[in-house]
């Protein structure tokens, strides 16, 4: 018998219980017999599977590619609870590529952001987020040589909005009256992507 620790059990227990309603609800009537899984798996169903799998075996480090791509949202933030608390709790290492940086900014402890093949930063998600700052300012402060603090810029006729990595050059080249902004991680990544606009 394999006792199984608490995020695994509760997992498990669910994943059955979903399949199990899923079958339930697609009886037809005077149908003697069922499938558990009538018809093409589900993105869902293939994710709950291979996770339940996986912890199953009682792996240490798991593998996802887009692990949340193509779920709805209750089993996508079901799923990221499971993630975390296997990590905190359970002290597993859990390794995943996905485009969706609101999953990164829930549980990622370490972010690697790579574009066309190559590797833009990997470093720590507080330190990645703490480590940039938004300006938005007048577009006549903007100058070929304050332009330089910045990584990414997108300019209009009415002013300007700017990441950089430097806040304090910034505040003493603009003064402290400039309004600073914490990004989110999906600015930070587009302004690296794509640097300069204007528009």
């Amino acid at each position: 018998v394999t006792v199984l620790p608490s995020a695994k059990a509760i997992f498990l227990i669910k994943y059955l219980v979903s399949m199990v309603r899923s079958a339930i609800s697609r009886i037809p009537p005077n149908s003697t017999s069922i499938s558990i899984c009538p018809g093409p798996p589900t993105c869902g169903m293939r994710t709950k599977f291979g996770l339940a799998v996986a912890l199953s075996h009682g792996a240490e480090f798991l593998i996802m590619d887009e692990p949340t791509s193509g779920l709805d949202p209750v089993f996508r933030s079901e799923l990221l609870d499971i993630l975390q608390q296997l990590m905190v709790d359970e002290n597993k290492s859990v390794l995943f590529s996905t485009h969706i940086t609101t999953d990164l900014e829930r549980v990622a402890d370490f972010i690697c952001f790579i574009n066309q093949g190559e590797i833009v930063f990997c470093q720590g998600k507080d330190e990645v987020l703490q480590g940039h700052v938004l300006l938005k300012e007048d577009i006549n402060l903007l100058t070929p040589e304050t332009e330089r603090l910045f990584i990414g810029l997108r300019k209009n006729q009415y002013g300007f909005e700017g990441l950089t990595a430097d806040p304090r050059s910034v505040r003493q080249v603009f003064g402290d009256k400039v309004l600073l902004e914490q990004p989110g991680l999906d600015d930070i990544m587009v302004y690296y992507v794509r640097g300069n606009q204007n528009g």
